[in-house]
């Protein structure tokens, strides 16, 4: 809006108090014609300023659903990138040792592989492998050194 200069003071209302008063006026006029009593002229001006605020509302509060679901799709992005990464790492592990492991311990004579699981070799393996899994796991959180 531009600067309208009223005797010493700089007025940054006056473009306002002039769209007012043509409003005003054309409510006025459209009363003084019909005849009406200037009551209804009010009413219909407080019914417009009223529609105004309430759009204004409207706006507020569809901007704030707006930015709400931005954010919540900024946190889903950021989640789904940190699993993309850890995918990453963990299709980036190379299972051919193990499997090598696995196929030697067929070599075994039958007997032997018997005696083992009689003794829960098979057992074993298992709970030596999750307290393995485990500690890999607690090394990832940081400040947690346990065993190193």
């Amino acid at each position: 809006m531009g600067v309208y200069r009223l005797g010493e003071d700089y007025c940054f209302i006056w473009p306002i108090l002039k769209i007012i008063i043509i409003i005003t006026a054309l409510f006025t006029a459209r009363v003084w014609c019909l005849g009406a009593d200037m009551g209804g002229m009010f009413t219909t001006l407080f019914a417009k300023i009223a529609a105004v605020v309430k759009w204004f509302s409207d706006l507020f509060v569809a901007i704030f659903v707006s930015l709400w679901h931005i954010l919540t799709d900024l946190g889903c992005w950021v989640l789904e990138q940190c699993l993309g990464v850890a995918f990453e790492a963990v299709s980036a592990i190379d299972p051919g040792p193990i499997s090598g492991a696995i196929g030697a311990f067929d070599q075994l004579p039958a007997e032997m592989i018997n005696i083992l699981m009689l003794l829960g070799f098979g057992e074993a393996m298992g709970i030596i492998g999750a307290a393995l899994l485990i500690r890999m796991g607690l090394q990832l959180i940081p400040f947690v050194r346990l065993g190193s």
